[in-house]
């Protein structure tokens, strides 16, 4: 794991040394919150994991200019 490719997008790793990355990562960070029923639904949905990643790109991609509008 590459310190670039650490800043390309999120990690996650767990308590057994497995590594999540990108929608993975939020998942897997979601579902340790006592909310983890209800912020971890859209993952579990059929094509869930599909759209999550789609997000996570398009936020990822757009991460600099994001960081500016919210400044």
């Amino acid at each position: 794991m590459s310190l670039e490719h650490c800043r390309e997008e999120l990690h996650l790793i767990d308590e057994r040394g497995e590594v999540f990355t990108g929608a993975a990562a939020v998942r897997e960070t979601l579902a340790r919150l006592p909310a983890a029923p209800v912020t971890t639904l859209l993952f579990q949905v059929p094509g869930g994991m599909w759209l999550a990643n789609w997000i996570y790109r398009c936020v990822a991609w757009n991460r600099g200019w994001l960081s500016r509008w919210l400044e």
